[in-house]
């Protein structure tokens, strides 16, 4: 991470997560999952301007530099051998930035 570039990246390897196939069995009950992987990695371009805010009310502070992100990710059912990808040519990125933040006892 390099907050005052706004650049950084986030990577995850291989995720163990369960699937419950669709939304009826991930919200009922003791419903049984498939055991599942995932992989990803964020990546936040920086390069605009820096933008600094301060909301008195929340109690929130942060000094950041705005750009582009994207990510990448590959998700897999270990019993299926079904792997879905993600499609960096069909993202669209609305809003996004890295810098530093106050907020809670450290606001001031």
């Amino acid at each position: 991470m390099s907050p005052g570039s706004g650049r950084a990246r986030y990577r995850v390897d291989g995720l163990a997560l369960p699937d419950f196939q669709n939304f009826p069995n991930a919200i009922s009950p003791g419903a049984a999952s498939v055991p599942s992987h995932a992989s990803f990695e964020v990546v936040w371009g920086g390069g605009n301007d820096h933008q600094k805010i301060r909301d008195a009310d929340f109690g929130f502070a942060g000094d950041f530099v705005a750009g582009d992100a994207s990510i990448s990710f590959t998700a897999w059912n270990d019993g299926s051998g079904v792997t879905y990808t993600s499609d960096a040519g069909a993202q669209t990125s609305v809003s996004a930035g890295v810098g530093h933040e106050r907020n809670g006892a450290f606001f001031s």
